[in-house]
């Protein structure tokens, strides 16, 4: 189980957490959306969940990665983030 603030991000296997993401993980230099990216080494990997608001299309220079478990959960914990700053 993650939790992230006391609320449950996701749980199960790895291969259930796998299974379960939704979106796009990509890679770059410079990430198109700073607010959604973070630092892996020296790139920059960036989260692109499946409903973006404004109908928002992702760059198709990015490189999309097959994202690992770190990569899951700052993905989950930033759309959660982003949804509760939508709602508030």
């Amino acid at each position: 189980m993650v939790l992230d603030s006391g609320r449950v991000l996701t749980q199960g296997s790895y291969d259930d957490v796998r299974s379960g993401f939704t979106g796009v993980v990509t890679r770059s230099a410079q990430p198109a959306r700073p607010e959604w990216s973070w630092r892996r080494g020296r790139e920059r990997h960036e989260y692109w969940p499946d409903e973006r608001p404004g109908g928002e299309t992702r760059p198709v220079d990015l490189e999309p990665v097959d994202p690992d478990l770190e990569d899951i959960v700052i993905s989950l914990s930033l759309a959660d983030r982003m949804r509760r700053e939508v709602t508030a």
